[in-house]
């Protein structure tokens, strides 16, 4: 019951009585449990068929998602990402900041986990659909949608998972239509364009041996489940991202005259932060892949930090984490 109750809880509790390395039956699973870093390492470091990831993944989401939405998938990452379209997909990641700082405006606040999250959306979006799925029209109808369907909830908030089990997934079949429903709408708008050249052109040709119907079914299908599938836990890495670099000065300051930082592998004891803001190499990448990280401002005698004229209110155990 505890599990159900308040799943963090529990495994903090579980941790303190077994270490890092433990085994939990629970709702007929037997759940692998390992925290420590070499325990991590050494568990990815299994060969696929020994301790498979990809069939755990999909025991966790087959739980939450219907099963329709899973089968007959014919485009994954690995075959996105290897070819030329990387500059297209950087350019659509840039363009979905610079959507999301407008759309927050000059002043304001707002919490960090809720505004990555958004975030991790919207780049989601812009990448597997294209700039208009990014866009002000689009956005704030995917957004929900996909709330809806999220896998995460399956094993953060078992409770839920009975309402998805007892409904026959309802909730979710209604949210997969939402949102075939509106890719279909974006593709519908490119009819008699020139090819866009974009994630979801190469999707949407890799099923046309199909009826139309069944041609946007297909694409749209492969859109929530690799945006899905993106969205693990991205937003939290996000938000400690945006966390970190605030906190440490050496970063703040480099951000701030819109310069690199060397915040990437700094100990965790503010003490023992480095004073000297040499640029850091990972730092200068991350930056020139997020231009818009330089107009981040600190100040370090303030009670809030500032980020684009906002501020933020961090948590200190975030949702989902």
């Amino acid at each position: 019951m505890g599990l159900l109750r308040n799943p963090t809880e529990f495994f903090v509790r579980q941790r303190e009585r077994h270490g890092d390395t433990f085994i939990v039956d629970a709702f007929g699973h037997r759940l692998f449990c390992v925290f420590s870093p070499d325990g991590v390492r050494s568990l990815y470091a299994q060969p696929e068929e020994q301790a498979s990831f990809g069939m755990a993944t999909y025991t966790l989401i087959k739980a939450k998602v219907p099963i329709e939405l899973l089968l007959g998938r014919r485009n994954h990452p690995k075959s996105l990402f290897g070819n030329a379209k990387v500059e297209t997909y950087m350019d659509n990641l840039h363009q979905a900041v610079g959507q999301e700082i407008d759309r927050l405006g000059d002043t304001g606040k707002f919490e960090i986990f809720d505004e990555m999250r958004r975030l991790g959306h919207r780049l989601g979006l812009a990448s597997w659909s294209g700039p208009e799925a990014a866009s002000p029209r689009y956005i704030e109808r995917l957004i929900p949608l996909f709330d809806r369907l999220d896998s995460s909830e399956s094993f953060v908030r078992p409770d839920r998972n009975v309402v998805t089990w007892a409904t026959r997934k309802r909730s979710e079949r209604r949210a997969m239509k939402g949102i075939e429903e509106i890719l279909g709408e974006i593709i519908a708008s490119r009819a008699g364009q020139p090819p866009v050249g974009d994630f979801l052109d190469q999707i949407y040709q890799s099923y046309a041996d199909l009826p139309p119907d069944e041609q946007m079914t297909g694409t749209a299908r492969d859109v929530i489940v690799i945006h899905m599938g993106s969205q693990s836990n991205l937003y939290a890495a996000l938000a400690w991202t945006f966390v970190n670099l605030l906190h440490i000065p050496t970063c703040s300051n480099a951000c701030a005259k819109a310069t690199t930082c060397c915040w990437i592998g700094a100990p965790t004891n503010p003490s023992e932060w480095p004073n000297d803001p040499s640029p850091c190499v990972k730092c200068s990448n991350l930056l020139r892949s997020t231009p818009e990280a330089a107009r981040i401002r600190w100040s370090p005698d303030s009670a809030h930090h500032h980020v684009v004229g906002h501020q933020y209110l961090s948590r200190s155990r975030p949702r989902n984490v």
